[in-house]
């Protein structure tokens, strides 16, 4: 069995110089706050034995230094069946990280391992299991109880085979598995093959290709002679169409020419329309500046003084009302502080009124708490007497259900010398499975290939009949053991549940009775005292008592502060000097309401006069209109030079813009003398007449279309030339195809002149008969041929490449024998390794039975006898029997301390199906990670009995539990507390460590 026997680390995250010396038989309890470091201790456990973290930041291994450090370490020892393991392994921030493996057998025998992938490899060797199998079975993390559950049917079979120790099974499978190299070597066999059959077919093919393109050029030539011809009459035709293209193009230029200048004429027009506007606007310019000085000079003379007048008034009244809005401010300000002085009287008797009820509130309010705390006694009183009664009610239970019949245990004894002789058969028959596997993994070495196959064949079918055999031996064993720890676990769970009455009963501080019958008489005389009550109904009553207790203490308390407030603040208030200062103010304000009346009178007088409204708006709006219009008489006045000389510019302008008017409209009437002659009167009207005899002229014109049609025309001849280029092009090429085909078909010593038609004639007849419609079939033979061909020279080229037999002919018969064979060896290979992995596969299948019957054993102690049965489903999800509710129940309907206490069963129950004690490098250690978290203290009791005295106690040698909640010490032999990532305490000083390669015999007894 292998045990744990030092743990050394230093700066592994939060740990600080860790030295552990572990006995190798003892109960170990891990204690301290949160985040002292137990998990961490737990995780540098594992990775000292695998060299892998169990949270860490991606694969960074760097991560599991502790912050302000630059290495760590990390050291553990294990105790195996006749070695001592030492693993160290360091890591470095920013170096390589080295790893240390050193194995001294008891023989004195002394062996260094160094090398990280070396060192892992070799650790899983020693062990005979690996990180992952570790963690399914007696390594069980924090928050990971269901971590078996999450495994999928591969990964928890691949976990049994290491566990199992069927290592042999599957170098079985290995050694006959069909690897890349026997695909590989049959791939090369069946290429052997294929150039073979290449070398014969590819002289046939070409042959056949030579003469289908004999008759393709035939045809390609009879085609290229017919086109020669047709592009010839082609171009002939196109050069008559240029000859009269060209002539209808020059009538249309002409008409063309003469739309130009209709247009021309128009926009001419255009510009002399505009410009007679602008003279005409010029012309109205000059009459409203002659106005407007006019008007500058009247102003100047009479508007001014009247407005300088009225603004005078104005002003006067604007002084007049914000002499008003000052008395009413101040009025308002008065009558606002003498509110307030109202407010204080006010709010100072309602005080007095509030203070005398407060006073009666505190009186009721201690009268109330005082009645409800002695209510709250008399009904804790009650709650103790029926705790009493239902302790004495367990403990009568457990001490009848003790007196077992001896008749049940000598059927005890029956069924284990049975279940022993079953066993003693089983492992007979195992003995002869491993010599008939050994015998065939023989003869598969030495290179019997066919007495391999054989003797494989023939072993495999012994082992499926063998494995059927012990199946059933299996299932009779399990339903012995089973009835065997039912039994144990019944009489186990009624002693305990004894004790724990006991100790309920010390608690209580009751008398332990002295027989079942004083016992009885005592639960009698309390339910006679209960019955007067509701029992179920006190818990809920001791709630609503200690509630209104406490709510009336917290009211009184509450109010007894306002009353100290209230009587402190009325002391400090003087009734008499608050109505003398109300009088005072009330003068004041009737003083100010006469200013007020007075100031009202003559602003309505000045406002009336002024013709303005007597308010401020009113007034400061008409202000700002007269000031503004006297700026604006002033800037008017100002302006008047400057419109003097605008004056003269604008007259200037208007007579030049006319004379330049009469200039350009007599030189277009030269050109057009059919527009009207000018008019000073009526330039407008000149001007729309002349456009519309333009106008008529320029649209019969266009209506013709000259310019789309001259360009129509030249495109169309554009067209035509181009297109004669494009034939000429034709006719060159395909006189150069011919010119090729002729050649290519070696029927003339030089090339003929193909433009002469009787020398194309000739060779016309030579090629008539050739058959076009049937062209694109001897495209297809042709191509499906060129294809064919160029896949099998570059299969060919490759193939040749690939073997090595550049030039060398093969004997197609001989590579179809070889290929052939290889191919019937590798097919019977596989269909052994489907022989080996069937029988592996019920194997394997066996320990889910185990299992199950392994956690109904666990699962009564760990729910408190509330659940007794459970399963898997075909998926690997647990399903528990519920008494009450009479059916299967899900595990994810229950609340999360209930499915802890499933999957930890769960958990505990896998382990103890697969590391049998017949094993002997199975781990002998167990480590729960806080299993206690979401357990109730009866619970949490039952798991530890498990863990101390129960069937997991007696199944492994060495127990570590973490917890950082409370945990009787007296459980456990030995005791751990952590503090900031080191050891604060420890009772382990006396742990003897013992010499490398040394004995068992060293070990600590357990208690």
């Amino acid at each position: 069995m292998i045990r744990i026997r030092r743990i050394r680390a230093n700066n592994f995250k939060r740990l600080r110089e860790i030295d552990l010396v572990c006995p190798l038989n003892g109960r170990l309890l891990i204690g301290g706050k949160n985040e002292a470091g137990k998990s961490t201790l737990f995780e540098a456990v594992y990775f000292g034995i695998f060299g892998r973290g169990l949270v860490m930041e991606g694969r960074r291994l760097e991560s599991l230094i502790g912050y302000g450090v630059g290495e760590a370490y990390v050291e553990i020892w294990l105790d195996a069946p006749g070695r001592q393991v030492k693993i160290r392994r360091t890591i470095v921030r920013g170096r390589s990280n080295t790893w240390e493996l050193d194995i001294l057998g008891h023989d004195g025998r002394f062996e260094e391992v160094r090398g990280n992938r070396t060192v892992n490899d070799r650790i899983v060797d020693e062990l005979g299991f690996d990180g992952d199998a570790l963690l399914n079975t007696t390594f069980v993390e924090q928050k990971k109880l269901d971590k078996l559950e999450g495994m999928n049917r591969t990964q928890r079979e691949q976990s049994l085979m290491k566990l199992l120790n069927l290592e042999r099974m599957t170098w079985m499978t290995e050694h006959f598995r069909v690897r890349v190299d026997d695909h590989r070597t049959l791939e090369r066999l069946k290429e052997r093959f294929d150039l073979a059959q290449i070398q014969k077919n590819l002289p046939e093919r070409i042959a056949k290709l030579r003469e289908v393109e004999e008759r393709l050029l035939r045809i390609d030539l009879r085609r290229t002679l017919d086109g020669i011809h047709e592009q010839k009459g082609i171009i002939n035709g196109l050069q008559h169409d240029i000859e009269v293209l060209e002539q209808e193009a020059e009538k249309w230029q002409e008409k063309v020419r003469h739309l130009d200048r209709l247009t021309n004429a128009r926009q001419e027009l255009e510009l002399l329309r505009k410009d007679e506007h602008r003279a005409n606007e010029l012309h109205r310019q000059v009459q409203e500046t002659r106005e407007k000085i006019a008007f500058l000079d009247r102003s100047a003379a009479q508007t001014i003084p009247q407005l300088e007048q009225k603004r005078a008034i104005l002003e006067q009244l604007s002084k007049h009302l914000q002499s008003l809005a000052s008395t009413e401010k101040e009025r308002a300000a008065l009558e606002e502080t003498i509110q307030k002085v109202e407010r204080r009287i006010a709010e100072s008797q309602s005080a007095q009124e509030r203070l005398a009820l407060l006073r009666k509130e505190v009186q009721n309010l201690s009268s109330l708490s005082s009645n409800a705390q002695e209510r709250l006694t008399r009904i804790e009183q009650l709650q103790r007497d029926d705790r009493v009664r239902e302790t004495l009610t367990t403990w009568i239970g457990a001490k009848e259900a003790l007196a077992t019949p001896a008749q049940k245990k000598m059927a005890l004894a029956e069924a284990q010398e049975k279940h022993r002789g079953m066993r003693r058969r089983l492992y007979r028959e195992m003995i002869i499975l491993g010599l008939g596997t050994i015998l065939t993994a023989v003869t598969a070495v030495e290179g019997l290939v066919a007495v391999g196959l054989v003797a494989l064949a023939i072993i495999g079918w012994r082992l499926i009949r063998i494995v059927r055999k012990t199946s059933a031996i299996s299932s009779e064993i399990s339903r012995i053991e089973a009835e065997q720890r039912i039994y144990q676990t019944q009489s186990t769970q009624h002693q305990e549940a004894l004790e724990r009455a006991e100790k309920r009963l010390l608690s209580l501080e009751v008398p332990m009775p002295r027989d079942v019958e004083s016992a009885r008489t005592l639960v009698k005389e309390l339910a006679e005292r209960l019955s007067q009550f509701s029992v179920n109904n006190l818990d809920s009553e001791a709630n609503t008592m200690r509630s209104e207790a406490a709510k009336a203490k917290a009211q009184l308390d509450e109010r007894s502060k306002t009353v100290e407030a209230l009587e402190l603040e009325l002391g400090l208030i003087d009734l008499s000097e608050l109505e003398r200062e109300k009088r005072h103010y009330r003068e004041e304000m009737e003083h100010l309401k006469g200013i007020a009346l007075d100031l009202q009178s003559k602003i309505e007088g000045e406002a009336r006069e002024a013709g303005v409204g007597a308010n401020t708006e009113s007034v400061q709006t008409a202000l700002g209109r007269i000031i503004a219009d006297l700026a604006n008489a002033h800037k008017q006045i100002q302006e008047r030079d400057a419109l003097t000389r605008k004056l003269g510019t604008l007259d200037e302008e208007y007579n030049s813009l006319r004379s330049g008017i009469l200039e350009r409209y007599s030189a277009l009437r030269e050109k057009h003398e059919q527009i009207p002659a000018w008019d000073d009167k009526d330039g407008d009207g000149v001007l729309s007449r002349a456009r519309k005899v333009i106008d008529e002229k320029h649209t019969q014109l266009e209506q013709e279309n000259p310019r789309e049609n001259a360009e129509r025309v030249h495109k169309e001849i554009g067209e035509k030339r181009g297109e004669i280029n494009t034939r000429q092009s034709q006719l060159h090429v395909l006189a150069q195809e011919a010119h090729r085909l002729l050649e290519q078909w070696g029927r003339f010593d030089a090339s003929p002149e193909l433009e002469r038609e009787e020398q194309a004639g000739r060779i016309y007849e030579m090629v008539q008969d050739a058959p076009l419609d049937e062209e694109p079939v001897w495209i297809q033979r042709r191509d499906d041929l060129f294809r064919e061909i160029e896949l099998l020279r570059e299969r060919k080229k490759l193939l040749e490449s690939s073997l090595g037999f550049e030039g060398e002919q093969i004997d197609l018969e001989r590579a179809r024998q070889k290929f052939e064979a290889k191919e019937r060896e590798l097919q019977v290979r596989e269909r052994a390794v489907q022989i080996v992995r069937s029988a592996q596969k019920q194997v394997v299948e066996k320990i889910l039975p185990a299992t199950m019957e392994q956690m109904r054993a666990l699962l009564p102690i760990l729910t408190m006898e509330r659940y007794f049965d459970a399963e898997l489903t075909d998926d690997y999800r647990i399903r528990v029997w519920d008494e009450r509710a009479r059916d299967w129940k899900q595990k994810n309907i229950f609340s999360g301390g209930t499915k802890d206490q499933f999957s930890l069963a769960l958990r505990l129950a896998f382990a103890l199906a697969t590391l049998p004690s017949e094993r002997g490098s199975a781990p002998s250690f167990l480590f729960l990670d806080e299993p206690l978290s979401s357990f109730d203290n009866e619970r949490a009791h039952a798991l530890l009995h498990l863990l101390t005295e129960g069937e997991v106690a007696r199944s492994f040698d060495q127990i570590f539990l973490t917890s950082h909640v409370r945990v009787d010490p007296a459980l456990f032999d030995y005791h751990i507390v952590m503090k900031d990532g080191r050891i604060a305490e420890t009772d382990l000083a006396d742990v003897a460590i013992g010499t490398v390669g040394s004995s068992s015999s060293d070990e600590t007894p357990r208690r």
